[in-house]
């Protein structure tokens, strides 16, 4: 990643760039199955195009895998109008020019995909999305899917520790999903909304 920080503000640096490769995590997850988050190594600086690096960003050791896809090939910084756009490309223009969506890919490729993790992915969707009736009206996942997975990560008696809430007054006695159909859900809603903002152009400019 380059960036534009100098060699005093690497702090500031590092937080940028893990809050790009959170975005661009969360981007990997909705599109492939079995992704392994990339984290940073290291951080370096270069003051000019002529002099030496004093340091140096790396990604940590990842299992590599095969993907087919579209590739993207860049001339001096820009993609040649005659290739097409990567999903990731799409999505990440979508994010910047909807703060929902922003939100939500980042929440995605930061949190653990449990059961609150998850939650919050969702929850910014419903943001994003006109609350959870209008996010179930975008019929992007299967009927029924949202208040199931609201209704057993809501519930202590459900899920024990693993709940979102800790009292036992309200909540079902049995999940009615389970994590695995939670994580296959929030995936497909999140892959629905990036196509949808990127071929639409819908968006929330970001403040």
């Amino acid at each position: 990643m380059v960036m534009p920080f100098g060699s005093s503000e690497v702090r500031p640096a590092i937080e940028a760039a893990e809050e790009l490769l959170s975005k661009l995590n969360g981007i990997a997850h909705a599109q492939y199955r079995n992704h392994e988050n990339v984290t940073i190594g290291s951080v370096g600086s270069q003051e000019t195009s002529e002099s030496p690096i004093d340091r140096y960003i790396l990604v940590s050791p990842v299992t590599a895998r095969m993907r087919m896809g579209t590739p993207t090939i860049t001339i001096g910084g820009v993609v040649p109008l005659a290739l097409e756009k990567s999903m990731g490309d799409l999505f990440l223009e979508a994010a910047d020019n909807n703060k929902e969506f922003d939100r939500a890919i980042y929440l995605y490729g930061c949190l653990p995909h449990d059961w609150r993790g998850l939650y919050m992915v969702l929850e910014a969707a419903e943001d994003g999305n006109g609350g959870e009736a209008g996010l179930i009206n975008m019929k992007w996942v299967p009927d029924g899917a949202i208040k199931k997975f609201k209704a057993t990560a809501n519930s202590f008696k459900a899920l024990r520790m693993h709940a979102r809430h800790g009292s036992v007054k309200t909540g079902i006695s049995e999940p009615t999903q389970t994590i695995e159909e939670a994580r296959a859900m929030i995936k497909m809603l999140v892959e629905s909304w990036g196509k949808e903002l990127s071929s639409s152009k819908k968006s929330i400019p970001s403040e």
